[in-house]
């Protein structure tokens, strides 16, 4: 990602509030013709999570909320996990992502067919 993504290291050495020197300034921000397919993979990749992330804070701290559950498949890749790991740091959050995440929607399917029942 430090191939297409500007942080605010590349701008500034001083303490800014919460962030390390690896936050994202600016997604795409430092993007070239030498960055390749798989720098571009990370950097939308990294857009993705970040937005999501971003989006699901802002619609839990107004209801005093700190804890996000994500779910599906992305959710349980190791690169996700970092990405979730520094928006905690920022944001002051928690992002939980349950065991067998990828299977919410069938596990939940299968709970809701058995209450049906």
């Amino acid at each position: 990602m430090s191939n297409v993504d500007l942080s605010v290291g590349d701008i500034t050495h001083d303490k800014i509030f919460n962030m390390t020197n690896k936050t994202t300034a600016s997604n795409f921000g430092k993007i070239s013709d030498s960055a390749g397919t798989s720098d571009l993979a990370l950097g939308l990749f990294n857009l993705v999570f970040q937005t999501v992330g971003t989006f699901a804070m802002m619609a839990a701290k107004p209801r005093q909320m700190r804890d996000i559950v994500l779910t599906g498949t992305l959710a349980c890749m190791d690169l996700s996990r970092l990405i979730l790991d520094e928006l905690e740091e920022l944001y002051d959050m928690r992002y939980l992502v349950p065991e067998n995440a990828d299977f919410a929607t069938a596990i939940g399917a299968a709970i809701l067919g058995e209450q049906e029942r």
